[in-house]
C-alpha cells in the first residue's frame, strides 16, 4: 500500500506529537475476517486486560460494537476506539451497556461478506484515553498515512526540540528532518510510517 517508509526513533515524551494524526486517522494493514480483538491484541499488542476493562466505546462501520470477539474487519473497515464517554449518550454506546437496547437499531450484528485471509485496510481513529494510553503501540505497528498528512506532521516535528529524536530512516536510509519535506515532494500516496521510543 505505502510508497515510501519512514522510521522514526524519538523519546516518549514527545509521542504526544503524533495525537492530531491518531485522532484524525490513519491506514493500518492486517488480514480481512480477524476479529477486533485478534487485531488489537494479537498483531498491535494491546493487552487483553487492557481490552476488556479501558475500552470502552468500539464503532466499527459507524455502528457500535460490544462483543470484539466477533466483530470482523474487512478491506475498507472504519474501526474507531474510545474510553468511556460522558453523559447519556456515552452510557448508551459503550460496550456491553445495559442501555443498549435503546440503540439496538444500529448495534453491530455481524457481516457475512467478508472475504477472510485477503489482504484488509483499515481506517483506524483513537480518542481520549485509548490515544494516550496506547497510541503509541499503533505507531510503533505502523501506520499508513496520505502524503499530505505527513507533510503536516513533519513539519509539527520541525518545531520540537530537535535533541528529542534520535534518528529517522525514509525507505532503510538515515535522513534528518530538513531533508524529508524535499524527498517526500513528489509523494502523492501512502507513507508507512513507524515510530520507537526509547
Amino acid at each position: 500500500m505505502a510508497d515510501k517508509s519512514i522510521e522514526i526513533e524519538i523519546a516518549p515524551s514527545e509521542l504526544d506529537v503524533f495525537n492530531e494524526l491518531l485522532q484524525s486517522g490513519f491506514m493500518v494493514n492486517t488480514k480481512s475476517g480477524d476479529s477486533i480483538e485478534e487485531f488489537l491484541c494479537d498483531q498491535v499488542g494491546v493487552d487483553a486486560k487492557y481490552l476488556m476493562e479501558r475500552v470502552k466505546t468500539v464503532f466499527l462501520d459507524s455502528r457500535p460494537v460490544d462483543e470484539l470477539d466477533t466483530a470482523v474487519l474487512h478491506d475498507g473497515s472504519k474501526l474507531t476506539l474510545s474510553g468511556g464517554m460522558p453523559g447519556l449518550v456515552g452510557m448508551t454506546l459503550g460496550r456491553g451497556s445495559i442501555l443498549a437496547s435503546f440503540r439496538s437499531g444500529i448495534t453491530y450484528r455481524g457481516d457475512d461478506d467478508v472475504k477472510e485471509g485477503a489482504q484488509a485496510d483499515v481506517n483506524v481513529k483513537l480518542f481520549n484515553i485509548v490515544m494516550k494510553d496506547r497510541g503509541g503501540l499503533f505507531l510503533k505497528y505502523g501506520i499508513n498515512v496520505k502524503g499530505s498528512g505527513m507533510a503536516s506532521q513533519i513539519e509539527k516535528l520541525r518545531l520540537e526540540p530537535l535533541a528529542k529524536i534520535m534518528s529517522i530512516k525514509l525507505d532503510g536510509n538515515a535522513t534528518s528532518l530538513d531533508k524529508l519535506p524535499a524527498q517526500l515532494e513528489a509523494v502523492d500516496g501512502w507513507i508507512r510510517l513507524s515510530i520507537t521510543s526509547g
